[in-house]
C-alpha cells in the first residue's frame, strides 16, 4: 500500500500514531459551531454571514472567510440561492390583441352559450 504513493512504511506509521494537530482539533470545533450558526439561520447563511458570527463569538478565533468556506464544503453545508427573478410577460407591446367577445360578462343566460378557458 506504501509503494503506490511512494511513502515508506515507517513514514507510515509514524504519521498513523500522531496526535492530531492544532488545526485539526480548532477545525473540528468551528464545523460544529458553523453547523449550529447553519441551522439557526435555516440555511440562508452563507460563508460571509457565518464569519460575521463567528467573530461576534468571543472564544472562537476564525477571521478567515476562506476557512470558512473550506469547512463548509467539507462539512457538505451550503446556503439556499434565491432565483433571479425573470418577468415572463410583455404588456407594453403594438401586437393586436384578442377581441374580448364576452365583454368580461361570465355569467351566460343558457348552458352552452359560450366557452371559456385559462392558458394557465
Amino acid at each position: 500500500m506504501c509503494e503506490v504513493p511512494e511513502v515508506s512504511s515507517s513514514g507510515y506509521y509514524d504519521w498513523r500514531g500522531r496526535s492530531p494537530s492544532k488545526l485539526n482539533v480548532e477545525d473540528k470545533l468551528l464545523v460544529k459551531k458553523i453547523e449550529v450558526i447553519h441551522e439557526q439561520h435555516k440555511g440562508n447563511y452563507g460563508a460571509r454571514r457565518i464569519r460575521d458570527d463567528l467573530l461576534d463569538d468571543s472564544d472562537v478565533s476564525c477571521r478567515s472567510r476562506q476557512r470558512v468556506v473550506r469547512l463548509m464544503r467539507e462539512g457538505g453545508l451550503e446556503c439556499k440561492r434565491k432565483k433571479k427573478f425573470k418577468t415572463t410577460t410583455n404588456s407594453d407591446h403594438d401586437k393586436v390583441v384578442a377581441p374580448d367577445l364576452l365583454k368580461r360578462d361570465f355569467s351566460p343566460a343558457k348552458p352552452d352559450k359560450s366557452y371559456v378557458s385559462d392558458i394557465t
